[in-house]
């Protein structure tokens, strides 16, 4: 009998212990979630990364601002984006165009919105599946992106040609898994790019939205303010 009370006494005290532990597991989860998705407010860093992208060129080697639009605020908060811009860019040698959105904020929602969700919502078909396009910059470093075709349901059946890919800063990556590979970043970078295709043969990086890639990253503008980045004219 005294074996067992104080056995009883025993599991008494490890309940409030148990108790606490799971406390602290939910209350730290739910700091882990609060810091993923900038729960209480932005941190300063991102708040500067979405004021420096405003500073990218309306001119970009042989491609010219045509027109700039919103993001509507429906989108905007379902991406908790913090800053963006949203273009159109003609290319004025060769006449061809793009559309270009490159957008930053907390990397739980930047991460998991791609242009299979999107395009496939809005009267499109993926062709065939994505493939990994390579690219360096001026400073010959390597980036990474995803290169994919859609084509209309309409009768006309125009393909469009897509690239995207997430930056924490440093360089562009075709991330498998941006959500896990980004989540300890207090901040992330997407970047979209779409224009029409031509030849159904023609090479996916010869293409407007990556021949545009290739331009951007040559001009020596770079995703992250400081001494080294140097805007194109």
């Amino acid at each position: 009998m005294i074996g067992d009370k104080s056995m009883a006494k025993d599991n008494r005290r490890s309940v409030p212990w148990t108790w606490g532990a799971g406390l602290l597991l939910v209350v730290s989860a739910g700091a882990a979630y609060g810091h993923y998705t900038h729960r209480w407010g932005p941190p300063r860093d991102l708040t500067a990364a979405a004021s420096h992208l405003k500073t990218l060129p309306k001119t970009i080697g042989d491609w010219q601002l045509q027109e700039e639009s919103e993001i509507g605020p429906g989108v905007i908060q379902m991406l908790q984006c913090a800053g963006y811009v949203n273009r159109a860019y003609v290319n004025v040698k060769s006449g061809e165009s793009v559309s270009m959105a490159l957008i930053v904020g907390p990397p739980g929602p930047i991460a998991v919105h791609t242009p299979e969700i999107c395009y496939s919502s809005r009267n499109y078909t993926l062709i065939g599946g994505r493939e990994v396009g390579r690219v360096a910059d001026q400073a010959k470093q390597s980036h990474t992106y995803w290169k994919t075709t859609f084509e209309s349901k309409s009768v006309f059946a125009e393909r469009l040609r897509v690239c995207y890919a997430w930056s924490d800063g440093v360089r562009w990556n075709a991330s498998t898994s941006p959500r896990f590979e980004y989540a300890a970043s207090p901040l992330l970078f997407k970047m979209q790019i779409a224009g029409l295709a031509g030849a159904k043969d023609e090479a996916i990086d010869k293409t407007p939205p990556a021949m545009f890639l290739k331009a951007l990253l040559d001009s020596g503008w770079q995703l992250s303010p400081g001494d080294g980045n140097r805007p194109a004219a």
